[in-house]
């Protein structure tokens, strides 16, 4: 049934969608739409989508990133996350906060790959490996250009180079420099 709640100030002056005792869905005059769990309870609000568009999961006022920039802000007291999986092909992916960092990845036996312009432009495979210019890294770092004319790998903090580390430069069949000089 549809009611405007006079009597519970959270919900005064809000159309309210109820099903039986459990959720219910209410819209306020500036557009915004609240989903809650648990009945009229305070506090039981658990989503809210914004009229900017922006979503709110564990939060009543979703933050935007930036000026104009739809977001999803989800929070929780001990992190939150997203889940994907893929369950026919067995992979899961997630991207969580806890404590003090953040984590995203695949937590079964998959690569994770990194796209722009819908390519696969550097991967960290299953064994830890992590490719640039590959999706089949060989060694704990390896990296590919486009040609020899880009293949350019540089090493250096601020403005000079670290000269006393030794590097090995290899092409496809044989070492091509030894050293840095």
């Amino acid at each position: 049934y549809t009611s405007t709640y006079a009597d519970v100030t959270e919900y005064a002056g809000k159309t309210v969608l109820q099903t039986g005792t459990g959720a219910f869905v209410a819209n306020d005059a500036s557009g915004e739409l609240q989903f809650y769990t648990g009945g009229r309870a305070a506090g039981n609000r658990r989503v809210t989508i914004q009229s900017t568009g922006n979503v709110g999961i564990g939060t009543t006022s979703p933050s935007s990133i930036g000026s104009g920039i739809t977001s999803l802000d989800m929070e929780g007291v001990n992190g939150s996350g997203i889940r994907f999986a893929n369950t026919s092909a067995g992979f899961e992916g997630i991207a969580y906060s806890n404590g003090n960092i953040i984590r995203f990845g695949s937590v079964t036996n998959h690569d994770v790959r990194f796209i722009s312009n819908n390519v696969d432009n550097m991967v960290l495979d299953k064994s830890g490996n992590v490719g640039i210019g590959t999706t089949g890294p060989t060694s704990p770092l390896t990296v590919y250009g486009a040609s020899s004319a880009n293949a350019v790998f540089t090493v250096g903090a601020g403005s000079g180079l670290f000269t006393d580390k030794i590097f090995r430069i290899l092409t496809d069949t044989s070492p091509v420099t030894e050293g840095v000089t």
